[in-house]
């Protein structure tokens, strides 16, 4: 899990959930909310699992 691609994708996924819980602590949006939106970028980035890694190779 140390491949750049791997550490952006952590890095992203973490910058996502920072964001998610300014917007909660502001009451923008709500917890359930916050979690869907979680939800949702797990189950695209699953279902794109093999164009991700392809693109990876790609690039490396």
């Amino acid at each position: 899990m140390d491949d750049p691609s791997s550490l952006r994708a952590v890095a992203a996924y973490d910058a996502v959930k920072k964001l998610l819980k300014v917007l909660q602590d502001k009451g923008v949006i709500t917890g359930e909310e916050a979690f869907g939106v979680l939800e949702e970028s797990v189950d695209d980035a699953e279902s794109n699992l093999t164009e991700i890694q392809n693109e990876s190779d790609v690039q490396s």
